[in-house]
């Protein structure tokens, strides 16, 4: 055992390159139907109930995809903090 931690990104990449498709794929519109000349509660109800879940989608979209990237930008740090480290391994020996 050579006791170097590597990071294996490709695994990663991958499960976020999936996250993002999937993402991007959310539907976030429902059926929606004109109240017309209907004045049942059970109408308005159901209307708020469908505009309230589509902005937690849309809600929820925008944090995957944030935090997508955020999961990107640390894989890069990772790697270059490897890189110094293995660096500073070299100069060492």
């Amino acid at each position: 055992m050579s006791g170097e931690i590597k990071l294996v990104d490709g695994p990663i990449k991958q499960g976020i390159s999936q996250l993002n498709g999937s993402t991007r794929a959310l539907v976030t519109s429902f059926y929606s139907f004109q109240k017309g000349d209907n004045t049942l509660d059970m109408v308005d109800s159901l209307l708020e109930i469908n505009q309230s879940f589509e902005d937690v989608l849309i809600t929820y979209r925008e944090i995957m995809v944030k935090h997508a990237g955020m999961t990107e930008e640390a894989i890069v740090s990772l790697q270059e903090t490897e890189k110094l480290v293995a660096s500073g391994i070299r100069l060492i020996k």
